[in-house]
């Protein structure tokens, strides 16, 4: 079964203990984090690449034992490790990573004010016609198809070389499916709750329905590594 996991950041994390969490990164990842311009940024990033740890922890794997490598089109994946697949989501306050054995994507999108006429440039007749139908629910239905669009191109792993609108987000009996090509995709599409003022959508070839969100604190995960540096 599909895990979803997600960690909120709008507490921060002070500038010590970032330095040292910073520091049990590998200094290619410690460099592309001090890169980041704005501290959110550069803490968002911080934290997926310690909650994928965490989790890997969890499983079994030592730190020595967690080696990344990028596929062709940018997407990681576990060096040596061919039964656990993984992605990683953040945006604003909220980083979340799904866990499964087949290839996964996840997005999260906090819900904010947006000019819904570029649904028309990226999105299929299908999907416009959902989005617009109801027009209370402009908004919400807009980032809907935005995240369930974003996982399934995450979960491929082939990057922006898959067009937006070269597949539709379709709602058949109340669940949503992925139709390429008038045909239905092996994957599965489905929106999940985090927060009220996001939308979260994952991908998978699982059909097994995932567990809720399981959401940990973010001073656990800092205490966790911590410990771990010290030890």
């Amino acid at each position: 079964m599909c895990e979803v996991y997600g960690v909120n950041i709008a507490q921060g994390i002070d500038d010590q203990p970032f330095q040292q969490l910073l520091s049990i990164l590998p200094y290619e990842k410690q460099k592309r984090i001090n890169r980041f311009k704005f501290v959110k940024d550069a803490e968002r990033s911080l934290v997926a690449e310690l909650l994928i740890r965490y989790l890997l922890n969890i499983k079994g794997f030592t730190n020595g034992e967690i080696h990344f490598q990028l596929n062709p089109s940018g997407k990681p994946f576990l060096q040596n490790v061919p039964n656990i697949a993984f992605n990683l989501s953040h945006s604003e306050n909220w980083v979340v990573c799904a866990l499964d054995k087949t290839p996964v994507g996840i997005d999260v999108e906090h819900v904010q004010s947006i000019d819904l006429q570029i649904a028309n440039q990226f999105f299929t007749d299908v999907e416009c016609h959902y989005i617009f139908s109801n027009s209370s629910a402009q908004l919400d239905r807009f980032y809907e198809i935005w995240t369930m669009k974003e996982s399934y191109i995450k979960a491929r792993g082939h990057g922006l070389s898959i067009p937006l609108d070269s597949f539709s987000i379709t709602a058949l009996n109340n669940k949503f499916k992925i139709e390429v090509h008038n045909t239905i995709s092996k994957y599965n599409v489905k929106l999940m709750t985090v927060d009220p003022k996001y939308k979260l959508a994952l991908c998978s070839m699982s059909n097994n329905t995932p567990a809720p969100v399981t959401v940990i604190p973010l001073d656990n995960l800092i205490t966790n590594h911590l410990q771990d540096r010290l030890s």
